[in-house]
């Protein structure tokens, strides 16, 4: 589960929130935990200095590579 900021000068901050297993039943309990964290943060005062939001993706993707490295 990672979490993004968008901070009101424009910048984008990614953080790993948790990781769940796939054989344990992980995904849902990803989803879930994504749902209760995007509706905690649309009622937190805070979000009127930044915007979070918050998704699961599998360990072999990270957010914040470089896109198009031609890799």
């Amino acid at each position: 589960m990672w979490s993004s900021a968008t901070l009101s000068s424009g910048e984008e901050a990614w953080s790993v929130l948790g990781a769940f297993s796939r054989e344990s039943g992980g995904e849902d309990a990803c989803e879930k935990s994504v749902t209760k964290a995007n509706d905690r943060a649309k009622n937190d005062e805070r979000s009127k200095r930044f915007r979070a939001s918050y998704i699961c993706l599998p360990d072999t993707v990270d957010p914040r590579a470089p896109k198009g490295s031609g890799r």
